[in-house]
């Protein structure tokens, strides 16, 4: 038996010829509607339910809002999220807005997305061991590489990302830190799996000075941080300034 229309004077329709297209990454998917209310009394929207889907998981309640006045038409924007790891492709659903069915194609984008713990670590130059902890928390399978490398950059502000584009600004060294690992490394969806990597950075760099150095991890970054020696190395005396020589007067 059809559904009760909850605000039968609506009229729903996509915003576009065609049918209704949400798209976007799993998080959220957006499409537009035109609703008109042919009614005689305001009518307001709160969402709307996924009704029949092909969906692996039954997704949340979808978000939809909007007041309509009676004889407004607008377009509206329909929003729904899916779980993170909804593989990405093309899938149908029919939903319900208000007590009206009408069915639409999600179009799900790869989101490849990977958590590191810790994401920033703090070294010395040489070889150092780093256990991380990796989650993929996107859509798509991800490959972390057994080798990968970055140029060292001098003096960074560790809050942003070292966006600056002049050549002084970046101060790029002519050292890398390079990131190894036994074997490469494959992760499914919703995949943690812990390695044992290590970190080498050799070279000269000034010992004085601090060092950062952005390692692609997959889809994530690992911030390496090295830091002015701990060890001092040891420096001569100064030595005493010379006295002035006397002139004899004559």
């Amino acid at each position: 038996m059809r559904q009760a229309s909850l605000l039968p004077d609506l009229v729903v329709r996509p915003a576009r010829d065609g049918p209704l297209i949400l798209a976007g990454s799993p998080g959220r998917l957006r499409g537009e509607l035109h609703i008109t209310n042919a009614g005689a009394e305001r009518a307001s929207l709160h969402g709307f339910v996924v009704r029949k889907h092909d969906l692996p998981a039954q997704p949340a309640a979808g978000q939809l809002g909007g007041r309509l006045p009676p004889g407004a038409s607008l377009p509206v924007t329909a929003s729904l999220a899916l779980p993170a790891g909804t593989p990405a492709g093309e899938y149908h659903a029919t939903l319900d807005i208000a007590g009206h069915e009408i069915d639409a194609t999600l179009h799900v984008s790869s989101s490849p997305s990977l958590e590191l713990t810790p994401s920033r670590i703090f070294i010395e130059a040489g070889v150092t061991s780093v256990r991380l902890v990796t989650r993929n928390t996107g859509n798509a399978r991800l490959t972390i590489a057994s080798y990968a490398r970055a140029r060292l950059r001098r003096d960074p502000d560790l809050s942003p990302l070292l966006s600056a584009d002049t050549e002084t600004e970046r101060e790029d060294t002519a050292v890398d830190a390079i990131f190894r690992l036994p074997a490469t490394v494959t992760l499914d969806p919703g995949d943690v799996q812990v390695l044992d990597a290590e970190v080498e950075v050799g070279g000269d760099i000034d010992g004085d000075r601090r060092f950062l150095a952005l390692l692609p991890v997959a889809a994530a970054t690992l911030r390496v941080i090295i830091g002015p020696a701990t060890e001092v190395p040891d420096k001569k005396p100064a030595s005493p300034p010379s006295k002035p020589k006397r002139t004899r007067a004559t």
